[in-house]
């Protein structure tokens, strides 16, 4: 597909049924290229694997993960009057940390792409990592951007972003927020109209807790 014309297609007010039906067309094309292999997956892998397919959202655990924060927060403080300097808005900018040692190690990790690869029904490719400090706004002196308020991504007719907090996170500090289901078209033109605010899912957690190396 013409890459003007994907970006287009991407970006445009195309409902989450049409959409997903482009990306159904998407993965079948990309099975038919790639050899298609027989295995056994892991029994934790599948039984998280419905919980994303029916939520649209799963807490997980990751490997070396204090190892990651910390190298994350070294990157910030060895560039954090530069990042600040560049930065224009609520949210600051860390700049690029993909290529870390311990980002690349996660960005490989055998079990999270198993997972990924089930979910979208090919092969995953990573196009962005993405690192930031965002200030609450009762601290802030700017207004709340659209990434701040209820929003869909629409990164592609595919895909999946997994958010890993750095510092400890809770109602008052900008928790992520996500309303469970709305990934599904069906969900969202049967039920959602019936759906309260207090049934979205705030994701908050200690560093400690809910990204632990236990």
């Amino acid at each position: 597909m013409n890459r003007e014309l994907f970006t287009k297609l991407v970006k445009s007010e195309l409902s989450l049924e049409s959409r997903e039906v482009i990306a159904n067309c998407m993965v079948s094309t990309k099975q038919d290229k790639e050899s298609k292999e027989t295995r056994k997956e892991d029994k934790k892998v599948l039984e998280s694997l419905q919980i994303l397919r029916k939520k649209g959202y799963l807490n997980i655990k990751l490997p070396n993960k204090s190892d990651l924060i910390r190298q994350i927060m070294s990157f910030y403080e060895e560039n954090e009057e530069s990042i600040k300097e560049n930065s224009k808005n609520e949210i600051l900018d860390l700049g690029d940390i993909s290529k870390l040692s311990e980002v690349q190690s996660l960005i490989n990790n055998k079990g999270l792409l198993s997972l990924v690869e089930l979910y979208l029904g090919c092969k995953p490719i990573c196009y962005r990592v993405s690192s930031w400090w965002q200030i609450p706004q009762t601290h802030s002196k700017y207004q709340a951007s659209n990434a701040q308020r209820w929003h869909r991504d629409r990164d592609d007719f595919r895909f999946i972003t997994l958010f890993i907090y750095l510092t400890d996170v809770d109602h008052e500090s900008g928790p992520h927020c996500y309303l469970p289901e709305t990934h599904n078209h069906t969900f969202l033109t049967k039920d959602y109209l019936n759906y309260s605010e207090k049934q979205r899912a705030v994701i908050t957690g200690k560093i400690h807790k809910f990204l632990n190396d236990n």
